[in-house]
């Protein structure tokens, strides 16, 4: 019994040490293994987390700095921003100053321009009537040439000047005009005078007027004065004068051919190349233009002198027998 006893007690021994020297690796403490199997895992875990939040902190470094970055970028692009936008604000201001001064010019003398482009306006229209009702515009380098009634002797080809010793005095008008001429005053302003078949005596000489004259085919005498113009259709150089009145000198008459190459019938200029022309030196005045002439055919001979008084007489009997006439 005891013998069994004891057997029995090792056994129990036995048994009470085999779970410790003979374990069942497959059967162990369940919890003891799912403890270590936790700590393995938390361990990790917390690894992986300071992994985490370290990688999070460079990010959140790298993204702190890429702020600063574009915070200085959008620093730079605004200021230059508002450097442009003062620019533009001085520019602008700059504009508006400019403009009031111009407004300002303009309140102060507000008919200025109006005045001038109404002076320039009317001062083409009188060039424009002028060339029309007188026969175009004279050559480039006339005194006077917007009226068409001037020319520069320069402008002349062939010009000739008068012999003083070659022109006579026309001392007896009326004898001149004989039993069937006619004496023809145009008087002032713009007139035309046709002539008839006797030796005609055309009144040309009234200062400011401007002449269309066709002789006939006597002895005609056109009178020439200071101012006072004629355009002389049919001048025949073999038979028709120009008498120079009082108011002109034999030195200051000139004549030549023009050279202006407007060449249109009846609205051709005083002084184109097909006319001669006859002109006062002292002013530049044109006398008289011949149209068709050429001025090889015009000499000393064409011109005589006659008086102002002896016109006066002629004109006062021409007007003393139209009266009886009527």
């Amino acid at each position: 019994m005891e013998s069994a006893n004891n057997h029995l007690k090792l056994e129990d021994h036995n048994q009470s040490h085999g779970d410790i020297i003979n374990p069942d690796p497959n059967a162990g403490d369940a919890s003891a293994n799912k403890s270590i199997g936790s700590s393995v895992q938390e361990s990790d875990f917390n690894a992986a987390l300071d992994q985490a939040v370290d990688a999070f902190g460079d990010a959140k470094g790298k993204a702190k700095d890429l702020k600063g970055k574009v915070g200085d970028t959008l620093g730079e692009f605004k200021d230059t921003a508002f450097d442009a936008f003062d620019a533009f604000d001085k520019a602008k201001s700059q504009a508006g100053a400019l403009l009031n001064e111009a407004k300002n010019k303009d309140g102060e003398n507000p008919n200025d321009n109006k005045s001038k482009g109404s002076q320039s306006g009317e001062k083409v229209a009188d060039l424009d009537k002028s060339a029309k009702s007188q026969s175009g515009s004279s050559s480039s380098g006339s005194k006077s040439a917007e009226d068409g009634l001037h020319v520069s002797p320069d402008a002349l080809a062939d010009t000739k000047s008068l012999d003083p010793t070659q022109v006579r005095n026309e001392e007896n008008l009326a004898a001149r005009l004989g039993a069937n001429g006619d004496f023809l005053d145009g008087g002032g302003g713009s007139n035309t005078v046709i002539g008839a078949g006797g030796s005609d005596i055309i009144r040309g000489d009234t200062e400011g007027s401007f002449n269309t004259v066709t002789t006939g085919t006597g002895k005609d005498l056109i009178t020439l004065g200071q101012e006072a113009t004629n355009r002389v259709f049919d001048f025949d150089p073999a038979n028709d004068q120009f008498g120079l009145t009082d108011s002109l000198t034999l030195d200051s008459i000139l004549f030549g051919q023009g050279t202006n190459p407007q060449t249109g019938g009846l609205d051709q200029p005083l002084d184109s190349k097909n006319n001669t022309v006859v002109v006062d030196k002292t002013s530049e005045h044109i006398l008289a233009s011949l149209t068709f002439t050429n001025v090889g055919d015009i000499s000393d001979q064409n011109f005589v002198q006659v008086s102002s008084q002896d016109l006066d007489r002629l004109a006062a009997g021409a007007t003393g027998q139209a009266a009886k006439a009527a």
